[in-house]
């Protein structure tokens, strides 16, 4: 699939969760290799049968067994996670490319999939919106029901209900830490203090209108060029030049120099 960005040298929308999707399809066929050679040896017990020889084929054989129970366990819960995460890559990449096409003629500028660290743990922001009206830091939610119906999301400034109930993690929370996030690294960056609204954005789904006061927005699709066009704040344009300067700088590097391992830590 030709990519949508128009520069080569940053990250791709959802690029974090395709790489986790490669290393968990090298993980599974790893997997796979200790049953088979158990298999093999038991085969080759089972030659020896005939043979006037002290073979163990049933000893083998039920290791084989025990060998494929654990095998089948662990690549079915490695084909869930990689389901899961296909489908957030997806969002992602369906959201950045709306983004692109709805903001970029307007002056904005759209990074995708900005890498972090927190302590051993690495994360990513979907995507941060550098323009006119401010500073934006984007996380999405690409959630359906099983039957593939979308959610109704209830939001009030202060928690997030999907249809009724409480998330098991709480999006709220992690799209206030991405926009804080982003905060700090321009700081550290540009030794100048930049506001970053974060957004949360649930993919198809109806949400209830956001509280004036709300400490982040929770929003379809739809409603975040709109919302990001009218935002009262304004960013000078050489603000907008350095800030997008630093940050692709800081993704480059992060990817270049070491990986994750260069990626800055997270405020505490």
């Amino acid at each position: 699939m030709h990519s949508p960005l128009k520069d080569p040298r940053t990250r791709y929308p959802g690029q974090s969760l395709s790489e986790q999707i490669s290393d968990i399809s090298l993980d599974q066929s790893a997997e796979i290799l200790m049953p088979a050679l158990v298999w093999l040896i038991a085969m080759l017990e089972w030659l020896r049968y005939s043979i006037p020889a002290k073979p163990s084929p049933w000893l083998w054989t039920f290791m084989a067994l025990i060998a494929t129970w654990f095998c089948v366990r662990r690549i079915r819960t490695m084909a869930k996670r990689k389901k899961n995460l296909r489908k957030g890559m997806v969002g992602e990449q369906i959201l950045g490319k709306y983004l692109e096409e709805q903001l970029m003629p307007d002056k904005y500028h759209i990074l995708h999939d900005l890498i972090g660290k927190n302590g051993e743990k690495t994360f990513n922001i979907d995507h941060v919106i550098v323009g006119p009206t401010g500073i934006f830091s984007v996380e999405t939610k690409n959630w359906t029901n099983p039957d593939g119906t979308h959610h109704q999301i209830y939001y009030d400034g202060k928690q997030i209900l999907v249809d009724g109930r409480h998330p098991d993690k709480d999006p709220l929370t992690q799209g206030i830490a991405g926009g804080k996030w982003v905060s700090d690294i321009l700081e550290t960056l540009t030794g100048k203090h930049f506001f970053v609204q974060p957004i949360v954005v649930f993919l198809g789904s109806y949400t209830t209108k956001n509280p004036g006061n709300a400490p982040a927005w929770v929003l379809n699709e739809q409603a975040v060029p709109s919302f990001i066009r009218h935002n009262f704040s304004e960013l000078s344009h050489d603000d907008v030049g350095l800030v997008t300067a630093q940050l692709k700088k800081y993704s480059e590097d992060c990817d270049k120099k070491a990986g994750a391992g260069y990626c800055a830590e997270a405020a505490t």
